[in-house]
């Protein structure tokens, strides 16, 4: 008889891991032979093959029957699964090939066939999962996808990968990995892009069930004289039609550039503006335009269908309005304005780009160019209303009150506002809105009791816009009418979330609905009350000091996550993950400033909480700043400046991060950070190194390697306690020989920032070959830098540097190379000349497009081929 015994079942070995190749030794006779590694799993791709294609034959025929209906859903979703199980796109790893020899790595599949000599890689970067990994030379890179390999087969491929990297002293890095969904997108893009034509195809075949898209295919502007002129149009209000895309619904209705749009559903047009926000307010599918045609006065009526997005117009260098629109679309406010000056080059007399250029200058606080903007428009336009509008929000936004109630009133009168449409009328909803604020914010009963009647005029207008509900309710509860005020602030917060009003307005409106921000003295004020600012509260300090001993200063800056009672603990950083946050500060001696002005910007650029106050004269005391963040769930450098008056003003920055951030790194001699290193001679072996930390505590260490001629010279953990300046030792070897060592710094395991230091002969340091090297922007009229900084933006235009006086020996030249992320940003290097001994360097690193592009940017100076200095440039 057979017996049967019980055996302990058998455990799946574990999937090879980089941390565990590295554990292991490297077997150097891999070196000696290529090897060739196939995707052995035909049978797996096959099934997986026949199942995407039943699937999606099964979608094609169930859209095209139905529509969109459950089973068309549950089909496409299960493509989409299928793509996402499989991992890679079906046919590149059918035929992918990767050869490792001793001349170098190469990848071959249907597509493509590309290959890297070992002479040209720097480093190799793997992920730890091995599924993938990218070799980085000093022109090229390659990345190969190992996933779809067995687990034996890839700790094969990167034990070969290790062999021939230990003969150039290098060893195999982390490679961090990037959130789930962007790889596999990046890693399925062929399944999803054949996935799309799919669609595209169910289309072609159905279009009677396929929705045809929602795109108009036109821009229209204000009909000013320039444009009333040039098209021969009548004098009335109306959106001139500047530009149609071919294959567009408005294209295939039949309307032209130089059309008057005057009505849409029966609505009277009267601007750009109005159009716009009107229109994207409607749902109908097919829409009714009234238009005027040039050289006529009749209206035309069209039945406009929405559709695709259609065919841009082909780009003229001497074409206007391809400058306007593109100004009047774009988020750059700095390349908006110079495409509006380059739109005026080209039409002097094209009055609404001066308008829009003066709006931007009234948003970048620059009043003078403003206004002299608005004044040459009105110049080339007396009755354009548009112009007399933005001036009257320039006069609010610097406290010039009477001059923006005339320029109301006049757009007022312009537009016909009196007995005019309601509902849609835009124009004239601002006009009152603009006239509301300039009466309230003078703040006599009186004038606040007309700001009141324009709110709500205002109101009436445009009936679904809630900043005129808030001005009303403000007002009313200046005047002591509470209990009204409480009912349109209700109004107000009806829809302000869905608009996007401010926080800090928001928050003011809840407290007056709920009670909570006033006392209850019967539903009414009390005379001392006073009602916080829209966007600043202000409070008076314990001791009631009310007399001035001195100039004005801003102290104690911090955030914090909410309001509270007391200063905050200021936080070092803050997550993302939230839409606002609040700033506090402290200030002295106050009583005698006008107004206090604030500018909150999130990577280099200003956003709407940009903006001007009246101080309300308390002398002592600290205040709260309600701060909008911009960017929600995105890593972001930000900067507060406070300014009362034309005081020197006060910068704080501050981070928004959901991850720890490992700023640049800069070395000393000295243990307090006191004497920064010029030039090193490989004395003292003990240096110190500065970095800034902000984040959360890492999870399982923060440490640094150097390296010297690809092998590895020392090591050490670096002590996290908490978010702030470090200072790290830095023990070297002595006797180091000239040339560069890297450092890297390893965040939980991955490489997070790289930085240099050139080790010097010793004669270059004792006669070193230039005074200083400076890095940051905003050069002085000597040429040197006023402010220093590695830390860029990635929304900066460009950086600089300055090197000081040259004193080379004669015959000898100094070489200045810049790099990105290990990419020399040119061919050609900086090189001066023992010739140009007395001079300095002013120079500049430009960025593609008006913008730099991220990374790590390292700077590599040598005397005749002789590493002397090295730094890197941090853009984020």
């Amino acid at each position: 008889m057979k017996s049967y015994r019980w055996r302990r079942p058998q455990t799946a070995e574990p999937s090879p891991t980089l941390s565990s190749l590295l554990a292991e030794s490297v077997d150097v006779a891999l070196a000696d032979q290529t090897q060739t590694f196939r995707r052995p799993h035909f049978l797996q791709t096959a099934v997986y093959v026949a199942a995407s294609a039943v699937v999606l034959v099964a979608f094609l025929f169930a859209f095209v029957s139905g529509g969109w209906n459950l089973i068309s859903l549950l089909l496409a979703v299960a493509e989409l699964v299928l793509l996402f199980v499989h991992g890679t796109p079906v046919l590149v790893n059918v035929t992918r090939i990767l050869t490792i020899s001793p001349e170098g790595i190469e990848s071959r599949d249907i597509f493509a066939r590309r290959s890297i000599p070992w002479w040209e890689v720097q480093r190799i970067l793997s992920a730890e999962d091995l599924s993938r990994f990218r070799a980085e030379g000093i022109r090229s890179r390659l990345t190969v996808n190992t996933s779809a390999h067995s687990p034996e087969v890839r700790a094969a491929i990167y034990r070969v990968l290790r062999s021939h990297l230990s003969r150039y002293q290098r060893e195999l890095q982390p490679w961090p990995q990037g959130a789930l969904l962007i790889r596999f997108a990046k890693a399925n893009g062929l399944g999803i892009g054949l996935f799309a034509a799919a669609m595209m195809l169910t289309a072609l075949v159905g279009p009677s069930v396929l929705p045809q898209g929602n795109v108009l295919g036109l821009r229209c502007a204000y009909a000013s004289d320039y444009l009333r002129e040039k098209y021969r149009l009548p004098d009335r209000l109306g959106c001139v039609v500047l530009r149609v895309n071919e294959g567009t619904g408005a294209y295939r209705a039949g309307l032209r550039e130089g059309d008057m749009i005057v009505r849409v559903e029966g609505v009277p047009i009267t601007s750009g503006p109005q159009f716009t926000i009107y229109w994207e307010s409607l749902e109908k599918h097919t829409q009714e335009f009234s238009v005027v045609r040039p050289h006529d006065t009749n209206e035309v009526t069209f039945k406009v269908t929405l559709g695709g997005s259609g065919r841009l117009p082909e780009f003229r260098p001497d074409d206007p309005y391809f400058y306007y629109l593109r100004a009047r679309g774009a988020d750059d406010s700095s390349q908006a304005i110079r495409d509006f000056t380059k739109a005026i080059e080209l039409a002097p007399d094209f009055d609404l780009a001066y308008v829009y250029r003066g709006a931007l200058y009234t948003e970048a606080n620059v009043p003078d160019l403003a206004t002299a903007d608005f004044n040459k428009a009105i110049e080339l336009d007396p009755r354009l209303s548009e112009a007399y509008r933005e001036r009257a929000w320039l006069h609010i936004r610097f406290a010039e009150h009477e001059a923006a109630q005339g320029d109301a009133e006049r757009a007022i009168e312009l537009d016909g506002c009196a007995g005019g449409f309601e509902t849609y009328n835009y124009d004239c909803h601002l006009n009152h809105l603009y006239r509301s604020m300039a009466l309230g914010e003078r703040g006599d009963p009186d004038n606040l009791r007309s700001a009141v009647e324009d709110a709500k005029k205002a109101a009436a207008f445009y009936p679904g816009r809630p900043r005129s509900y808030y001005l009303a309710a403000y007002y009313l509860a200046s005047l002591e009418q509470i209990e009204e005020a409480k009912n349109y602030a209700a109004r107000y917060l009806e829809s302000a979330a869905q608009f996007g009003e401010p926080g800090n307005l928001i928050d003011w409106a809840q407290r007056l609905v709920s009670g909570s921000g006033f006392p209850d003295r019967g539903g009414d004020v009390v005379s001392s009350e006073k009602l916080e600012p829209s966007a600043l509260f202000v409070e008076t300090s314990a001791d009631n000091d009310i007399d001035p001993n001195g100039e004005p200063t801003i102290t104690l800056v911090a955030f914090s996550d909410k309001r509270t009672a007391e200063a905050p603990d200021s936080a070092r950083y803050l997550t993302p993950d939230r839409q606002y946050l609040w700033a506090y500060f402290e200030f002295d001696n106050a009583a005698k400033v006008r107004s206090i002005y604030w500018e909150w910007t999130q990577n280099s650029s200003i956003n709407s909480a940009a903006d001007m106050q009246n101080w309300p004269g308390t002398n002592k005391g600290h205040a709260w700043l309600r701060l909008e963040n911009r960017l929600p769930n995105e890593n972001s450098e930000n900067k507060l400046l406070l300014r009362f008056d034309e005081d020197v003003p006060v910068e704080t920055p501050f981070h928004l991060r959901k991850d720890p951030y490992v700023g640049p790194l800069t070395f000393y001699d000295d243990a307090a950070g006191t004497r920064p290193i010029l030039f090193y001679s490989g004395e003292p072996a003990q240096l110190y190194m500065t970095l800034e930390y902000i984040g959360a505590l890492p999870k399982t260490g923060l440490a640094w390697f150097a390296e010297k001629d690809g092998a590895q010279i020392a090591s050490d953990v670096i002590e996290v306690s908490d978010s702030g300046k470090l200072i790290v030792p830095l023990a070297l070897p002595a006797g180091l020989r000239p040339g560069l060592v890297d450092l890297r710094i390893y965040l939980d395991g991955a490489l997070v920032r790289n930085a240099a230091l050139a080790v010097a002969p010793s004669e270059i340091v004792a006669s070193p070959p230039f005074d200083g090297f400076q890095i940051g922007l905003e050069p002085d009229n000597a040429g040197s830098i006023t402010k220093v900084t590695k830390e860029i933006s990635r929304n900066t235009p460009a950086f600089r540097y300055f090197v000081g006086r040259f004193h080379m020996p004669e015959g000898s030249s100094v070489t200045i190379r810049w790099l990105r992320n290990g990419t020399p940003l040119s061919f050609i290097a900086d090189t001066i000349r023992s010739g140009d001994n007395g001079t300095s360097l002013n120079g500049a690193v430009q960025g593609t497009d008006g913008q730099l592009e991220p990374g790590e940017y390292q700077v590599v100076v040598t005397l005749d081929t002789q590493p002397v200095y090295a730094d890197v440039v941090i853009v984020t």
